[in-house]
């Protein structure tokens, strides 16, 4: 290198030449190095090759990564008279070099990929008439375990885009579901938990690249997901969002790892009111809920959506005979029910399990390439899951006693189900 400098003078364009680059290569290499507008100034090859080598050498000594500069606004490089014994214990005076490199890191305005923001509005559409019914008779839809979220392709195989993106939710079973709240026009609606898988979040298993950057495109879709269900459901429907361990994962990392950021809120003025806003690193605020008006209401693992006196949900089930009420739950991705015959007092009251299901994918890929590393349609520890599609919906009495309901499953296979009388198909190709 030393020499092609000498011979070529300093000469970016003839460098360029020589070696078959762009000259546009090699200045801007140069420039990384020692500065723009410095290269014309180091004077002949020596010199430059020299100045050069301080500038690495002072990057190393301070462990600074040279991709990590960025702009260079100033390089002053000189000596300074100082004093030395030599071998005769007599002082010399010598020429000490005197340098420093003033520049601003490539990471000044913050990380070149989108940091996490919560998500944008999404436009709710109300269409068709609600349901007219006896004003103590209440009807609710409960879906569980969408597992919202994307799989990050970056294979950039001849077949597969350089960046493409494959869901571990079920839009056709979504939409499914969509159809069949629009008929219905519940009074409620429960969202089940882990409606987001976020990935990306959580510590007990190991990390896949993939995974990374998956988030915002998760807060977006799960907010269009409520948008559309609600819009489906009409204008009289209460909605509400329990809590799954999925979405504590957020929570969780961040005490994890970052406790100090745990729980704050946006700030507000000395002797105004206090704000009664959810902490900024929360679901309820990066999803907008209240905005949308629907309620966050029971925190995992051991809050519950009442429905009636004798009917509730949680996220995760719990045992049949430790519960005086039916319980609704989700978390296991199975349609399943148990019932419990209880004699009280001469009154036989009967207590149920009853299993949502999912909306989750429940097949497995066929892609050879992505097969090779994850072997199931979404992270999961096995690999072929005893998983089921559907969804739950429950007619009962706001006031009523312990045998004042009914629940009607709804099985979703490969994006299609049957509800009163009904055939129900999803509408996406």
């Amino acid at each position: 290198m030393k020499a092609l400098l000498k011979e070529h003078k300093n000469n970016a364009a003839a460098l360029a030449r020589h070696l078959g680059l762009a000259a546009s290569t090699v200045k801007q290499r140069l420039n990384k190095i020692v500065g723009p507008r410095q290269v014309d100034t180091l004077g002949n090859g020596d010199d430059l090759l020299r100045k050069s080598q301080h500038i690495m050498d002072l990057l190393a000594k301070n462990n600074i990564d040279p991709d990590a500069v960025g702009d260079i606004k100033k390089v002053r490089i000189g000596t300074h008279r100082g004093f030395i014994k030599d071998e005769d214990n007599k002082i010399q005076t010598v020429d000490l070099p005197n340098m420093s490199v003033v520049f601003e890191p490539t990471w000044k305005d913050g990380p070149k990929w989108p940091v996490v923001q919560p998500a944008p509005p999404a436009v709710i559409r109300y269409t068709g008439k609600a349901r007219i019914r006896p004003e103590n008779l209440k009807v609710a839809v409960i879906t569980a375990d969408n597992q919202i979220g994307y799989w990050r392709d970056e294979i950039g195989e001849e077949s597969i885009p350089a960046t493409s993106y494959e869901t571990f939710h079920d839009e056709h079973a979504m939409d499914v579901v969509l159809q069949i709240c629009h008929d219905i026009r519940p009074d409620r609606s429960i969202e089940g938990g882990d409606v987001m898988d976020l990935a990306e979040w959580q510590p007990k298993y190991p990390q896949q690249a993939e995974f990374q950057r998956t988030t915002q495109m998760t807060l977006n879709r799960t907010k269009r997901w409520l948008a559309e269900k609600k819009s489906a459901c009409g204008p009289q429907v209460q909605q509400d969002y329990c809590e799954g361990n999925h979405e504590a994962r957020l929570p969780n990392l961040i005490i994890k790892n970052a406790l100090a950021a745990h729980g704050i809120k946006r700030a507000w003025l000395e002797g105004k009111e206090k704000p009664d806003a959810w902490p900024i690193h929360s679901v309820p605020m990066l999803l907008g809920l209240d905005e949308m008006g629907i309620r966050y209401s029971a925190a995992w693992p051991g809050g519950v959506v009442r429905l009636a006196p004798y009917l509730a949900f949680q996220h995760q089930p719990s045992k049949v005979s430790e519960e005086r009420a039916t319980i609704i739950y989700g978390d296991n991705h199975r349609r399943e029910m148990e019932w419990r015959t209880v004699h009280l007092f001469g009154e036989k009251v009967e207590r149920g399990r009853i299993g949502v299901g999912c909306l989750c994918r429940v097949d497995e890929p066929v892609d050879n390439i992505r097969q090779r590393r994850m072997r199931s349609a979404i992270p999961a520890v096995g690999v072929r899951q005893n998983w089921q599609q559907g969804m739950l919906v429950v007619t009962y009495l706001e006031d009523g006693g312990p045998n004042d309901f009914d629940l009607t499953p709804v099985r979703i296979v490969n994006g299609s189900a049957f509800y009163n009388g009904k055939r129900y198909e999803s509408r996406l190709t």
